[in-house]
């Protein structure tokens, strides 16, 4: 857990260093997750979470506590109207961020520092917080007791396990079986693709930046959602309140250049304005809009999404609609499509919608070739629907990730860690 995010390099580092020195911080009896992952983050971004372990890093004088940095414009004190702090508002501040990294551990805390940091010359000290917490006797016994350990011009280290003194052995992990009980539609595709990307997504979580096809989508599905809203209030919302709905939902993020979002822009200003003109029906009302479903498929699986729109006719029977702004796929990919065979489960469901698949229909609008393609599916397929994903979620709880290559490697948000490209 790091002060900021440009010191998480010091944890890397500091792992490393460790190995070389045959030492390990964790002992027997740590409670181990599921999976061998470790959770780098800054200790704001911890504030209400617990961890069985938690190691506070760069523990010297000038990274934790920082030096207060003077605001860029400083406001002067008579146009500040709260009651302003006495005192080093900044070392206080500092002081309790470094208690909120504490009181995340709940069995083990380890503080550790450097005496040296990159290419430093100058011999760093000791963090004040940690000197308030354990004091100087045991900082200086801890350092007496390790001396003499690591070379001179090597990084030394220090840590303190508040729990026990004696050594400590890192246990080995025997590799364990993924264990879940929700899936969807997109971990499904997600592991079709790539084994090993579903673990780095779905498993170790690891975060990724957004794309232009990610912000992009997304921006097209907020705005046909506000949209809709204000048409399930009786408004008559223009073509003209449309657009101006997308420019307020739009979101600026991942597309690497201002032309290439303004090209992006332009196209979903062309793809809705075509939508409102072919298939907008300001008669048809939405039953409902982004619900949210979960179905029970065995004791110990649950499978869950979110359905765009949902469009209930007078005649009872339903119209379930997905919106898509990426390529259209060919027909018998739609037809077998697994997304829209979920939805229909969804509709059927007692709990949900209570409809026979014979009432529903199941809809996607291609935004891109301005086409709304329909169909149906029988008990039969609900039925098949169900026994192939009880077995994928068999294949992934029992699957080694290995990573499948292919050309999806090529867009691919982990290729930079992925093992096949080391």
């Amino acid at each position: 857990m790091t002060h900021d995010d440009s010191s998480t390099s010091a944890v890397v580092e500091w792992l490393s260093m460790m190995m070389e020195l045959g030492e390990s911080p964790l002992s027997a009896d740590t409670d181990w997750s599921e999976e061998d992952a470790v959770n780098i983050l800054t200790i704001h971004s911890s504030k209400g979470l617990e961890f069985p372990v938690v190691f506070l890093v760069n523990l010297v004088q000038n990274r934790f506590p920082t030096n207060e940095r003077a605001e860029t414009i400083p406001i002067p004190d008579a146009l500040v109207k709260e009651i302003l702090p006495e005192g080093d508002y900044h070392m206080e501040e500092e002081r309790r961020l470094f208690y909120v990294g504490m009181t995340r551990a709940r069995d083990r805390l380890f503080f550790t520092a450097a005496n040296y940091y990159g290419e430093g010359k100058r011999e760093r000290k000791i963090s004040p917080f940690v000197v308030e917490t354990l004091g100087e006797v045991e900082i200086t016994r801890l350092r007496e007791s390790r001396s003499g350990e690591v070379k001179k011009d090597t990084i030394q280290l220090s840590f303190l396990d508040f729990k026990k003194k004696e050594e400590i052995t890192l246990p080995l992990k025997p590799n364990k079986k993924s264990e879940f009980s929700y899936l969807s539609f997109s971990q499904i595709e997600t592991y079709n693709t790539c084994p090993l990307q579903y673990k780095y997504r779905y498993i170790l979580r690891i975060p990724v930046p957004p794309t232009a096809a990610g912000s992009f989508g997304t921006s097209i599905h907020l705005t046909l959602q506000r949209f809709y809203e204000e048409v399930k209030r009786s408004e008559k919302p223009t073509c003209e309140h449309l657009l101006e709905l997308l420019k307020n939902s739009w979101l600026p993020i991942g597309y690497g250049s201002k032309e290439y979002e303004d090209a992006m822009k332009k196209r979903g200003i062309g793809m809705l304005t075509n939508f409102y003109q072919k298939f907008y029906d300001p008669d048809c009302i939405p039953d409902s809009l982004e619900q949210v479903f979960k179905i029970k498929l065995t004791p110990n699986l649950t499978i869950g999404g979110k359905i765009d729109r949902v469009d209930k006719n007078p005649d009872g029977s339903l119209e379930v609609i997905d919106y898509k702004t990426g390529k259209r796929p060919t027909d018998k990919k739609i037809k077998e499509n697994l997304q829209m065979t979920v939805y229909a489960l969804a509709a059927a469901d007692p709990h949900i919608y209570n409809t026979p698949c014979e009432d529903v229909t199941l809809t996607f609008y291609f935004f891109e070739a301005n086409e709304k393609v329909s169909g149906k599916r029988t008990k039969e397929d609900l039925e098949r629907a169900k026994g192939e994903i009880v077995k994928k979620s068999e294949e992934i709880q029992n699957s080694l990730f290995e990573a499948k290559v292919g050309p999806w490697c090529n867009f691919c948000d982990f290729k930079m860690i992925c093992e096949a490209w080391q």
